[in-house]
């Protein structure tokens, strides 16, 4: 899925998301009219249960969606080769799409083992460890360390 259409999954997510509320708001103002509550009850289910259950479901489709905004799946490294080793690129963008989904769909947390495993199994003709992944996921230009560092301070 490229990143056009997984931004527009999140946005109809949260979109769905606002649109269950709404209905939750809307039977909140159904209670005080004893007609459309006595109806619901009657037909469906008590317009309290309702809006419990429209509350939840824009709760799971807004942790669905995720809390960060998404951004492109691949940092694209210039450099190709190293020494001996060819396809360096092509290395980095996989570790990058496949951190990008273990952090997205997954975990929050970055799990190096199981990147370098499938990087591995992916590219069987070079060593990949989870030291390598790590180094590759790290910032490479003076403003992103400088973030990196940032956020490094606030969660402290």
């Amino acid at each position: 899925m490229d990143l056009r259409a997984r931004q527009q999954q999140r946005q109809r997510q949260l979109e769905l998301a606002q649109k269950a509320e709404d209905f939750a708001d809307y039977y909140e103002w159904a209670k005080a009219y004893s007609g459309i509550a006595e109806f619901f009850r009657r037909f469906f289910m008590p317009v309290t249960e309702l809006q419990k259950l429209h509350r939840r479901e824009a709760e799971l489709l807004r942790q669905r969606a995720g809390s960060r905004p998404l951004k492109s799946a691949a940092r694209v490294s210039r450099q190709d080769r190293r020494g001996n080793r060819k396809g360096l690129r092509k290395i980095r963008a996989f570790v990058d799409l496949v951190d990008n989904f273990v952090k997205t769909w997954l975990t929050d947390k970055p799990d190096y083992e199981a990147v370098a495993v499938l990087t591995e199994i992916a590219f069987p003709g070079h060593d990949i460890d989870a030291d390598y992944v790590r180094t590759s996921l790290r910032p490479t230009t003076s403003s992103g360390r400088k973030a990196s560092r940032a956020l490094a301070k606030e969660k402290s």
